[in-house]
């Protein structure tokens, strides 16, 4: 089968690790699915160094609109990413509405649409809203990463579209090979290109304090090296701390294992970044998040660790001891249950498929 595959291509480590897991699962399973990529050209030379090992994918410059001019018949449209279901932009509102006419017109000759790995939300008002609703009740198949997204979504289609599991990248360990754990003295941070304004002043503090606490490195992990521009968040960050000595930038590459290996070596980490949570909760390090929208929210309530979580409108200098007492004494522990069944997102796709 020929399946056309939208997903989130702008060096993001978490959305990268997710496309990677999809053609990993697939190509052990001696699928002879062909996923049909599609990816800008300045790109492609990336995402080949990424995907290399894989034979079952092609990467293409066609969007989707235009697959019927393609010369491949595809039969399915595969969309994979997480927070593609979010109404924040009034020009999203014409997009989906495009996409929406797309997907009757190619559901009439056989084509149909699915959406694995997604949260919903969140929406800057019920006019965006809408259109997401009217996009999922255009899908033959749909997974998701959290239980509230899994609720809301059980309202639009039918009980049997919708199923919900643990994020992909809970497999991660499965696919990586991970350093034994040691008793290095590392801090973790998860920096966010989109927050840089509000937290880069929290974090700088944060760092000069609790390096002053418990005399730690801290690896400040840059998880997307495109749009979203990390880089520019952590560069922020070094610039007001006084001990740059201790303080080291690790950016996503398409060679991840050196930035994974590197954040398996923290003994702590701060997830800004939603994947950082995941990551660190598959291979077991204490962690503590700032939530900058609704999906690290949902997650750290599907774990019973809300009170972990910190939304970023609430942090400032006169919680940063609040945050340091959490993160050294009570952050969440991962334990051996957390993100059972991730792999049901593909299994689930594979059996659709058969």
């Amino acid at each position: 089968m020929n399946i056309y595959v939208k997903a989130y291509l702008d060096k993001n480590l978490g959305d990268d690790l997710m496309l990677y897991h999809l053609l990993n699962y697939f190509s052990n399973n001696n699928s002879e699915h062909i996923f049909y990529i599609h990816c800008e050209k300045h790109l492609v030379e990336y995402y080949n160094n990424l995907l290399r090992e894989f034979l079952n994918y092609k990467l293409i410059q066609c969007i989707l609109r235009r697959i019927n001019r393609y010369n491949i018949k595809f039969n399915l449209i595969l969309q994979i990413g997480g927070s593609v279901l979010q109404g924040k932009k009034y020009s999203g509102c014409w997009y989906r509405f495009l996409n929406c006419r797309l997907f009757d017109k190619l559901k009439r000759v056989g084509i149909n649409y699915i959406i694995i790995g997604c949260n919903t939300g969140p929406f800057k008002n019920s006019f965006m809203e809408y259109f997401v609703k009217k996009e999922i009740s255009k899908t033959s198949l749909i997974t998701t990463r959290d239980i509230n997204s899994f609720n809301y979504i059980k309202d639009i289609v039918s009980k049997d579209t919708v199923h919900y599991f643990p994020d992909i990248l809970f497999g991660i360990s499965n696919i990586i090979n991970i350093k034994e754990k040691n008793e290095s003295n590392i801090l973790g941070i998860a920096v966010h290109g989109k927050s840089k304004e509000i937290i880069s002043g929290f974090l700088a503090e944060f760092c000069e304090i609790y390096n002053n606490k418990t005399n730690s490195k801290i690896r400040l992990f840059c998880f997307d090296a495109g749009i979203e521009d990390d880089l520019t968040a952590a560069n922020m960050i070094y610039e007001r701390v006084l001990n740059k000595e201790n303080i080291e930038i690790i950016c996503h590459e398409a060679s991840y294992n050196n930035f994974l290996s590197s954040m398996s070596e923290c003994n702590r980490i701060v997830a800004i970044r939603f994947h950082a949570a995941i990551i660190a909760s598959a291979i077991k390090i204490p962690y503590i998040t700032i939530s900058y929208n609704n999906k690290m929210r949902n997650f750290m309530n599907d774990i019973n660790h809300i009170n972990k979580d910190f939304p970023v409108e609430s942090i400032n200098s006169t919680s940063i001891q609040e945050f340091i007492d959490i993160l050294i004494n009570d952050p969440v522990i991962p334990n051996d249950n957390m993100g059972i069944n991730n792999s049901g997102h593909f299994k689930t796709l594979m059996n659709w498929l058969s």
